[in-house]
């Protein structure tokens, strides 16, 4: 769907270094809801301070624990999952 930039990290400083740089053109956040979440807090911390509200796909264990947001879009999906489940949740939410 268009051009993407797909940018992965395993570290939430360089992440949420990268929000602050790139912010701007973020439309879409794919978040490992199980093993991450300190690094979900300091990506919402990036984001509010940047203005930007881009969608979040969560992907999780159980759909169910997943809280969502609050302050943009957001949907989430349940491991494992197709590429073609994936790539349509990811469209629900950016197009």
């Amino acid at each position: 769907f268009g051009g993407i930039q797909v940018v992965a990290t395993d570290d939430g400083s360089h992440a949420e270094e990268l929000l602050e740089d790139e912010c701007r053109s973020v439309d879409l956040l794919v978040i490992d809801y199980d093993l991450a979440p300190a690094l979900r807090e300091n990506l919402v911390t990036a984001l509010a301070r940047s203005g930007r509200r881009p969608a979040i796909l969560f992907v999780a264990e159980n759909e169910n624990d997943v809280e969502p947001c609050t302050w943009t879009a957001s949907e989430s999906i349940e491991r494992p999952f197709s590429p073609g489940e994936f790539v349509a949740r990811a469209k629900s939410l950016v197009i």
